[in-house]
C-alpha cells in the first residue's frame, strides 16, 4: 500500500472504534505493535518522498531563477537563495510586491523592454479600406495642417523676368484654409512649425536678381492663424551657405532656429514675435549633420551625425544661449540592432526617444531587398513579381518601431517598448497632458524595381499609445489613418 494510500485509510477511520479496540482486547498486543512499526515506517517513507520532491522543485526553481537573472542581466549581488527565487517569482508573475524586486532592478544593467502586439488584420480587408482614404504622407506635424507653395515668375510687358513670387496655401483636412502671396520670393518649402500664433515655414529660396547669378538662400516666414503674412527674413550670418535644420516654438511666442554655416558649425538663434534676432551663437563642431532637435526643459537637445563618411552619430544638449552644455552617449544600438531616431520629446522628467530598429548589418545585405532577390532565385522568376502575402512579412522584419525611455541626465536608456512589423512615428503631448506616440504598422506592400524613387511601397495603418506622466501605457487607439510609405 502507498504512504497516501494509508493516510487515507487512517483518515476515514473513527477515533471511537481505535479507542475502543484497545479495551476490548480484540487484537493481541504483538499485532497491535506490528501495525504501529508499520504505520510508523510508512509516516518516515511519506515524510522521506515528500522532502525529496520539495528539495528537487526548490532545485528546479532556483536554476530557472538563475537562468532568468543571466539572461536578462539581473545582478545577484547581496542576495540569498530565498530573495533570487522570490524576486523571479515576483518579476514573471508581475506582482512586484517583494521588497528587494526595486533594488534589482534599479541596479541592473539591462534595460527592460516590452513588446505591445497590434490587433490581427485581414489584408483583403485592409487593401479594401485603404484604397478609399486619403493618404496624409504631407502633413508633417500630424495635426492635419498642409502647406503647398505655388511659385510663378513676374515678366514685364517686353516678355523680360522682373521679379518672382510665391503664392502659399494652407490646408486643414483637406479644406483651404487660406491663401497668401509672398512678392519677391521663390521658396521651396521644406517644413513648417505649426504654434498657438500661427505658422512658421522655411525652406530654399532662389534669389533672383537681373544683375547677379540667381543664388539660393534659406528663408524663414510667418502668417498668423487669420491668414495674414506677418514677416519674413533670409538669415545672414557671414557664411556662403547656411542650411536650416529645424525651427522650435519656445513656448513664449519666440523661436529657436538650428542650423549649419558652411557644413562647420552648429548654429543656434533666436527670433522675437515681430521676427527680430535677439540671439546668435555659432560652434565650430566639423562637418555634421543634424537629424532631429527638439525642445529638453529650458534647453534643447539634437541628434544627428558627425563626419557624414563615418557616421558617428551624436546627441547632445544646447543651453538658450547656443553653448553646448553637455553630450550624451554617442549612439543608441544593442548587441545586433541599431537605432534610427525620428523624434525626441521630454516628457515626466524623462526623454523619450521614438526610432526604428534596423539590424547593425543592414547596408551589408542583411534586408529585405535581399530576401527578395532570394525569393525571385528561388522561384526562377524573370518579371520580378512578388505577391503581397509574401513580400508584406519580409518588409514588417525589418521594420521595428521602438521607444526608448532615456534618463535626462546622461541619456541612457532605462526601458523601452517595441512594435513589431511597423514604422515609428510622432511624439507628442495631447491637450489632456498626456504623451502619445504614434506607430504605423504595415499591412499592405508593392514591389517596383523599375521605379526611381523607390522600390518597395506599401500602406500603413496608424496606431496610436497614450502614456500618462509615470510613463505606463494609458490605452492603445486605433486613429483610422492610412499612410503610404516607399522605401
Amino acid at each position: 500500500m502507498k504512504a497516501t494510500d494509508i493516510f487515507s485509510a487512517l483518515g476515514d477511520m473513527d477515533d471511537e472504534l481505535i479507542v475502543e479496540s484497545e479495551i476490548t482486547g480484540k487484537k493481541s498486543p504483538k499485532r497491535l505493535i506490528k501495525l504501529a512499526g508499520i504505520v510508523a515506517a510508512c509516516l518516515v517513507l511519506a515524510v522521506t518522498v515528500s522532502l525529496s520532491w520539495f528539495s528537487i522543485a526548490d532545485a528546479l526553481e532556483y536554476k530557472a531563477a538563475l537562468s532568468f537573472f543571466e539572461e536578462n542581466g539581473l545582478s545577484t549581488e547581496g542576495l540569498s537563495r530565498y530573495d533570487i527565487k522570490a524576486v523571479y517569482h515576483d518579476i514573471i508573475t508581475k506582482s512586484f510586491t517583494y521588497e528587494k524586486t526595486a533594488d534589482v532592478l534599479r541596479n541592473s544593467a539591462h534595460v527592460s523592454g516590452l513588446e505591445l502586439e497590434l490587433p490581427d488584420e485581414s489584408s483583403t480587408e485592409v487593401s479594401c479600406e485603404a484604397s478609399e482614404k486619403n493618404y496624409n504622407s504631407q502633413d508633417t506635424d500630424g495635426n492635419g495642417i498642409i502647406l503647398q507653395a505655388d511659385n510663378q515668375d513676374i515678366f514685364n510687358d517686353e516678355g523680360s523676368k522682373i521679379s518672382q513670387k510665391s503664392i502659399v496655401r494652407c490646408y486643414k483636412d483637406d479644406e483651404l484654409l487660406w491663401t497668401k502671396e509672398i512678392p519677391d520670393t521663390y521658396i521651396l518649402i521644406d517644413s513648417y512649425l505649426y504654434t498657438d500664433n500661427g505658422l512658421v515655414f522655411y525652406g530654399m529660396n532662389v534669389v533672383w536678381s537681373s544683375i547677379y547669378d540667381n543664388t539660393t538662400r534659406y528663408y524663414i516666414g510667418f502668417i498668423d492663424n487669420d491668414g495674414t503674412f506677418k514677416w519674413g527674413i533670409v538669415p545672414d550670418h557671414g557664411f556662403q551657405f547656411e542650411n536650416i535644420w529645424s525651427v522650435l516654438d519656445n513656448g513664449d511666442g519666440t523661436i529657436a532656429v538650428i542650423s549649419e554655416g558652411d557644413y562647420n558649425y552648429l548654429c543656434l538663434s533666436r527670433y522675437d514675435k515681430d521676427g527680430n534676432e535677439t540671439c546668435f551663437k555659432k560652434n565650430e563642431t566639423g562637418s555634421h549633420k543634424v537629424y532631429k532637435a527638439s525642445r529638453f526643459k529650458d534647453d534643447y537637445i539634437i541628434y544627428g551625425v558627425m563626419n557624414r563618411d563615418e557616421t558617428e552619430y551624436f546627441i547632445l544638449k544646447m543651453d538658450q544661449e547656443g553653448n553646448i552644455s553637455d553630450n550624451f552617449i554617442s549612439s543608441y544600438e544593442t548587441d545586433d540592432m541599431k537605432y534610427s531616431i525620428n523624434n525626441m520629446i521630454e516628457y515626466g522628467e524623462q526623454l523619450y526617444l521614438s526610432a526604428d530598429a534596423l539590424p547593425k548589418d543592414y547596408r551589408n545585405g542583411n534586408n529585405e531587398f535581399a530576401e527578395i532577390s532570394e525569393y525571385f532565385k528561388s522561384h526562377e522568376m524573370s518579371d520580378y513579381y512578388i505577391p503581397d502575402e509574401v513580400l508584406t512579412p519580409i518588409v514588417q522584419k525589418y521594420n521595428n518601431a521602438v521607444l526608448l525611455v532615456c534618463d535626462t541626465e546622461s541619456g541612457e536608456p532605462k526601458k523601452f517598448y517595441s512594435v513589431s512589423g511597423a514604422r515609428t512615428g510622432k511624439l507628442s503631448v495631447n491637450d489632456k497632458g498626456e504623451m502619445e506616440w504614434e506607430v504605423a504598422r504595415i499591412i499592405s506592400t508593392h514591389f517596383s524595381p523599375y521605379t526611381s524613387s523607390s522600390s518597395i511601397g506599401g500602406k500603413c495603418r496608424i496606431y496610436r499609445y497614450v502614456f500618462d506622466q509615470s510613463g505606463e501605457i494609458i490605452r492603445q487607439e486605433d486613429t483610422g489613418k492610412i499612410q503610404y510609405f516607399t522605401r
